[in-house]
């Protein structure tokens, strides 16, 4: 096989990079067409699913925490939020950079997230006998 190309060295598309990538994968393996077509596909959905995880896992530690609970520790109401939000996106309550807050729907609770994993999550712990409403349901 040839070494990697850049892109900034080349001026092929990527798409032509890829093919040409593939070509020689190809024409140096000892599979036929449809061994070879399965096992590309299936390296790229392998690849995909990767890559989502990966990008999950950053968005969940950085964009999904809770509001007022950096350790997500749910076990006590932080005793901060007033309950005056409505719980849907459409609320009007926002952090310091502009994304919205949004809230468990249940009254006696009322907990502030950032996000639906951290939401869902948390009604699934502390409300474990109700179901987990659409996020854009107050």
């Amino acid at each position: 096989m040839s070494s990697p190309i850049s892109l900034s060295s080349s001026n092929k598309s990527l798409t032509d990079l890829i093919r040409d990538a593939l070509v020689d994968v190809y024409n140096n393996c000892p599979a036929g067409w449809h061994e070879f077509e399965c096992a590309t596909l299936s390296a790229i959905a392998g690849m995909s699913t990767e890559i989502a995880k990966a990008t999950a896992a950053m968005e969940e530690d950085t964009d999904m925490m809770d509001v007022n609970d950096n350790d997500d520790d749910d076990d006590d109401d932080d005793g901060d939020d007033d309950g005056s939000s409505s719980g849907c996106g459409g609320s009007g309550h926002h952090d310091e950079n502009g994304r919205p807050i949004y809230r468990c729907p249940f009254a006696d609770c009322r907990k502030p997230y950032k996000g639906m994993r951290t939401r869902a999550r948390h009604i699934m712990n502390k409300h474990p006998n109700q179901p987990v409403p659409a996020f854009n349901d107050p």
